[in-house]
């Protein structure tokens, strides 16, 4: 049996750049790259409050998510060079429930292969990752690579614990500004390629 992986899908397999476009359009604000995002949260890179924030996802959510563009390097990069031909791969998004078929729809129009695909919202993964005993991740989130080491910690007889124990954990986190402190084995640009 081969490996048992998380595959993110917001701002790892989608580029940011249209959300964040449209997120400055719908407040006046000036346009920005990936380079500025030093927050998890879109909307501090903008100054909005919580509400502003929120309501930007209420009110474009779908539409942005509908039609968010696949990062094809970053892509294509992971499937030949992490996951192989016998790899279970859970597709695991903090997208709500209710973007199921929208999320579905763009994993097939863009012929990513999996295994499943998880919905979490604004539930944490770790739960998952241990239930499905995942050993490799890749994820943009820096709270998810906090979280797996604060179990490492806490739970030693967790599946987490003894994969990163064993040295079979392998996280890889696709760089932003805002996750460059996070505890991972690799780093992943843009591009898909793994970086020092």
């Amino acid at each position: 049996m081969g490996n048992r992986i998380l595959l993110d899908i917001d701002n790892t397999m989608t580029t940011s750049q249209v959300i964040i476009n449209r997120m400055a359009d719908m407040f006046g604000k000036e346009y920005i790259t990936n380079d500025d995002l030093h927050s998890y949260t879109l909307g501090d890179a903008f100054g909005l409050t919580p509400e502003e924030n929120q309501a930007f996802w209420d009110l474009l959510g779908y539409e942005v998510l509908e039609s968010s563009l696949p990062n094809i390097s970053l892509i294509q990069n992971v499937y030949k060079n992490i996951i192989g031909t016998d790899d279970e791969i859970y597709i695991m998004t903090a997208r709500p429930h209710e973007y199921r078929f929208i999320t579905e729809k763009w994993l097939a129009t863009y012929g990513v292969p999996l295994t499943e695909l998880i919905l979490v919202g604004d539930n944490s993964k770790v739960g998952l990752i241990e239930r499905y005993d995942i050993n490799i991740v890749i994820d943009d989130n820096p709270i998810l690579f906090e979280e797996l080491e604060v179990v490492k910690e806490l739970f030693p007889n967790s599946n987490i614990a003894r994969h990163m124990k064993n040295g079979t954990m392998k996280r890889y986190v696709v760089d932003y500004p805002y996750n460059r402190d996070v505890v991972a084995e690799f780093r992943l640009n843009q591009q898909g390629d793994i970086i020092v």
